[in-house]
């Protein structure tokens, strides 16, 4: 073989793995990560929030117990509570489970990542990494799709809609 041939083929070996990383998926062990999003931030800085759903393959289970991002300052794992009429977000002490061979959701109105002081705003289209550490699989890291979730109107939309309501 030359050493043409051999320098195409590595380029293409380096190529065809540096595609496999999806957005939003990742495994470590028996636990896979799909679907990562997270939500634009409002203003020059602020919060942003990140989802995702965590499946579990193993017969042991885990818990998802830190999240590091270079897109913000702070990042911890919270979950809505009712307190009496209100909801309420609380961080979660302990971390998230993710049951043996089942799966944790983490989505808007329950489980989820809050990203707090934000070094630079969260912009849809982009995408921001996250590192996610679990208790025994260890660490992986995914890749969030910035984007409005289904049903989730930005500003203009609503004033709009509010705007054309009838009664």
């Amino acid at each position: 073989m030359n050493i043409s041939r051999s320098i195409v083929l590595a380029a293409a070996f380096v190529a065809a793995i540096s595609t496999t990383v999806v957005a939003g998926d990742g495994r470590t062990g028996a636990l896979k990560v799909d679907g990562a999003w997270a939500r634009p931030s409002i203003g020059k800085t602020g919060n942003s929030a990140a989802y995702m759903t965590i499946t579990n393959s193993g017969g042991t289970p885990d818990t998802l117990i830190a999240v590091a991002t270079p897109h913000a300052g702070k990042a911890e794992l919270h979950t809505h509570i009712r307190d009496k009429d209100i909801m309420r977000m609380r961080q979660v002490k302990g971390g998230i489970p993710v049951p043996a061979n089942g799966k944790a959701e983490l989505k808007p109105g329950g489980s989820h990542v809050m990203l707090m002081k934000l070094k630079e705003p969260i912009k849809k289209g982009t995408m921001i990494s996250l590192t996610l550490t679990f208790k025994y699989a260890g660490n992986v890291t995914v890749h969030a799709n910035v984007q409005m979730s289904q049903g989730m109107k930005g500003h203009k939309e609503k004033k709009k809609e509010k705007m054309h309501k009838h009664n």
